[in-house]
């Protein structure tokens, strides 16, 4: 990996670990053994989780979540937020959620919970 390429990987990461503080409000940095033995591209204190964070100039997910953002401002029934359900074939399902979008994903499934009992 050339060294331009690390710069970019550097302020990726640099730039989820602030989007993560700002939106989420959970602790975030760059981990200090990023790229070592599958570490985690940030430390959080979400201790539990792995966070891998991925830069492309072009990322297939983006131009899909782009479809479906136009196709919900121009529906008949209006939507606030989109989300992503995906699979490859013989892969586990994903979902997909723009980060600001996350806190009030996590507010609307808990208020669901609570009326589904």
């Amino acid at each position: 990996m050339g060294r331009a390429q690390r710069a970019k990987g550097a302020r990726g990461e640099l730039e989820a670990a602030e989007k993560l503080r700002q939106h989420l409000g959970i602790a975030a940095q760059r981990s200090a053994r990023n790229g070592v033995d599958g570490a985690s591209d940030l430390d959080t204190s979400m201790t539990f989780w792995k966070w891998e964070v991925k830069r492309y100039a072009r990322l297939g997910v983006e131009s899909i979540m782009q479809r479906a953002e136009l196709d919900q401002a121009t529906s008949a029934v209006r939507l606030d937020h989109t989300a992503l359900l995906m699979r490859a074939d013989d892969c586990e399902w994903l979902i997909v959620l723009r980060l600001h979008d996350v806190p009030q994903f996590m507010r609307d499934l808990e208020a669901q919970r609570m009326r589904d009992g």
